[in-house]
């Protein structure tokens, strides 16, 4: 009962994603030996990303069995995150290893997804917020069982969608649609068609491989993976000591329509739900913010059942905090106000007027014309003409931008 009620405590931080130091501190002071047993907890909710599941081992059985908790089939955690660097060279000479060695992979504006198998013919399709979202992706659970010759495994991957008619990639709000669909699913995968494009293997058999380098993991993956062109392949990538060639292999992607490269350390372990250093992207451009919606007004006229107007904010990762960086006033299609509004309705807290309130859930990809210091707003800045690029659904609050971020962009300008 006590385990229970320590995670029940918790569970709202935890879906803002601000409560995790808190439970695992609660943990490990309830029911171990209090802060020098920290670690330990929160490596075990990295490995289970189930706070149940810790709280009860650790109040019934010890450090002992909580150190034996592992990765596991059909559980999905967290993706390993990336910093981010302002310069190809600057994410190569802070990444290669020893022998100056870097993996540079292609960055894909797809839905990240882990990929598991349980060894009795069951493959199944996660999301980055867990989701199982198998049923809507039966082409990749196919092409999956195909191309990969084990049983039991957890790969890692990015599905993109690809326009039919001309092979060119689709904007993630178009696969997004995929998501969403319930009813129609071979129809909308003929619609949108997705390739799979794998870059990394997190179990193999009865082998959690989270503590292996990145190189031994690949070198795992190439062991039983077989592309098939199109369907599932390998994320195009250069594991290379030549700077240049990871500037002219960055330069080749962008120049594809792609956003960037991912820069990759091939000694770093796997840390799930972790931005560690280990792996960096590079943009090509001015990056947008991934910012959370805490307000939103119902608009006027035609559009008057509608929630939009939305107030932006970023995280304040010491606090928990989402600080406000401005409003959006305009750049929703019709369709994509729809989909706002009814993202958002369920999440009103309270109403003033035409305007609410909103647990802060909700995720916008944000671009805009720059960044200006301003006292209208908690964070102490304010876009500038922000619009929207695109609804994130793939994304919750704990992925979203922070107040560091805005700090280090509004520098740059």
């Amino acid at each position: 009962a006590e385990a229970r009620w320590v995670v029940r405590t918790v569970l709202g931080a935890m879906r803002l994603g601000v409560g995790e130091g808190i439970l695992r501190d609660a943990i490990a002071q309830a029911f171990l030996d209090g802060p020098a047993d920290a670690d330990a907890v929160e490596r075990a909710y990295a490995v289970t990303n189930d706070a149940a599941v810790v709280a009860e081992t650790a109040s019934r059985e010890g450090l002992q069995a909580l150190e034996a908790l592992d990765l596991r089939v059909f559980r999905p955690i967290k993706p390993m995150l990336a910093g981010k660097a302002d310069t190809m060279a600057d994410a190569f000479a802070a990444l290669a290893d020893d022998d100056g060695v870097a993996l540079v992979e292609t960055k894909y504006d797809g839905i990240r997804a882990k990929l598991h198998a349980d060894g009795d013919g069951d493959v199944r399709m996660f999301t980055r917020r867990l989701e199982d979202v198998s049923a809507q992706f039966p082409d990749v659970i196919e092409a999956t069982r195909e191309a990969v010759a084990a049983d039991r495994y957890i790969l890692e991957a990015e599905v993109v969608g690809y326009d039919p008619e001309t092979g060119e990639a689709v904007p993630f709000q178009e696969l997004s649609r995929r998501i969403k669909r319930k009813r129609g699913v071979d129809a909308m995968a003929e619609e949108v068609p997705v390739t799979v494009h794998v870059f990394d293997c997190l179990l193999l058999g009865e082998d959690s491989l989270l503590a292996e380098s990145l190189r031994d993991r690949l070198a795992a993956l190439g062991a039983v993976f077989d592309p098939i062109a199109d369907r599932i392949e390998r994320a195009d990538h250069r594991r290379t000591a030549d700077p240049d060639a990871a500037a002219s292999f960055y330069e080749t992607v962008v120049a594809g329509g792609h956003e960037g490269v991912m820069v990759k350390n091939l000694d770093a372990t796997y840390q799930p739900g972790s931005r560690v250093g280990y792996q960096l992207k590079v943009k090509s451009t001015m990056e947008p913010l991934d910012l959370v919606v805490t307000r939103a007004k119902w608009s006027e006229g035609r559009k008057s059942d509608y929630l939009g107007r939305p107030y932006l904010a970023c995280r304040d990762p010491d606090s928990g905090a989402f600080l406000e960086v401005g409003r959006m006033h305009t750049g929703f299609t019709d369709a994509q106000l729809e989909e706002f509004t009814d993202l958002v309705e369920p999440l009103i807290e309270s109403v003033d007027g035409r305007e609410a309130d909103l647990r802060p859930e909700v995720v916008l990809e944000v671009e805009y014309e720059e960044i200006q210091s301003s006292p209208t707003y908690g964070s102490g800045y304010a876009l500038r003409f922000p619009r929207l690029s695109e609804i994130r659904t793939d994304l919750g609050p704990a992925d979203a931008d922070t107040i560091g971020t805005v700090e280090r962009l509004y520098g740059e300008q």
